[in-house]
């Protein structure tokens, strides 16, 4: 929970100011990071699965391993 300013802060207060001009003023077009965003969900989608194959992979080398301590004894 925030606190409400006291009187003196709140006169006090003020947002910073920017002397940078903005993109409308320099004339540039937004930059759409929605492709970017869908590709860090590519990849972590990715990175899951990679992750899960890895914990199977490590449970049928196990399986292997003990079936072939059971075959050479």
């Amino acid at each position: 929970m925030l606190l409400d300013p006291t009187p003196s802060e709140a006169l006090t207060s003020h947002p910073p100011l920017t002397t940078e001009a903005s993109d409308d003023e320099l004339g540039e077009e937004a930059i759409d990071v929605t492709v970017g965003e869908e590709w860090v969900a590519r990849i972590e989608v990715a990175r899951q699965a990679a992750e899960i194959l890895c914990r199977h992979m490590n449970v049928a080398n196990g399986n292997i391993n003990s079936f072939l301590k059971l075959t050479r004894s």
